[in-house]
């Protein structure tokens, strides 16, 4: 009970014991954690950004306390996860200490805006996603730019929306031409 947890938990073997095959680690002897803390980590934003306006606004205590419960309980879980192996590129350190420490920062200077200052952030936030579903979508320049498939095939994002719909994206060996260029559509 006295000791630090480590930072990436071993899978249990077949015989109960760290490493092996089993654990569902793959054999590697890190648990291939499974757990997607997406709404943990939403409560502990939202409980963080809530309990600075109730404490900056003068709300009752009862409510700070509320937010303030929900955001340590979050936390709480959030640190009992167990932790998958971390990848071979850049990782940050002390997960989920730093970025809960970060969300707890920011919420806190977030909460402390006026609330007129939330009114026009969500009014304006408003206006631009109505700007970008009603007119930035249908003219993005993007839709035009070839990109590689996963096959290797060069297609715009346009035609792929097309090709989903038909259940394929990309090139397949009926697209190639008589020379070994691939079509698209008509395209080569």
């Amino acid at each position: 009970s006295g000791q630090n947890k480590p930072l990436f938990v071993r899978a249990a073997g077949p015989s109960g014991g760290p490493g092996g095959g089993g654990g569902g680690g793959g054999g590697n002897g890190y648990n291939d954690n499974g757990s997607k803390p997406e709404w943990l980590t939403l409560t502990f934003t939202v409980g963080a950004v809530m309990s600075s306006v109730a404490f900056s606004n003068g709300w009752r205590a009862m409510y700070t306390a509320a937010f303030l419960i929900s955001t340590a309980s979050s936390a709480a879980i959030l640190f009992s996860l167990p932790r998958s192996r971390p990848p071979d590129t850049f990782a940050c350190p002390f997960v989920p200490a730093v970025p809960m420490l970060g969300i707890a920062c920011n919420g806190y200077m977030m909460g402390s805006l006026p609330l007129e200052t939330w009114s026009a952030i969500l009014s304006w936030l408003f206006v631009g996603l109505l700007f970008y579903f009603t007119y930035g979508i249908h003219h993005s320049e993007l839709r035009h730019v070839p990109f590689d498939d996963a096959r290797g095939g060069v297609v715009t994002a346009e035609l792929a929306a097309q090709e989903s719909t038909k259940g394929r994206i990309g090139p397949t060996k009926s697209d190639s031409n008589e020379d070994g260029t691939k079509s698209y559509g008509g395209l080569t």
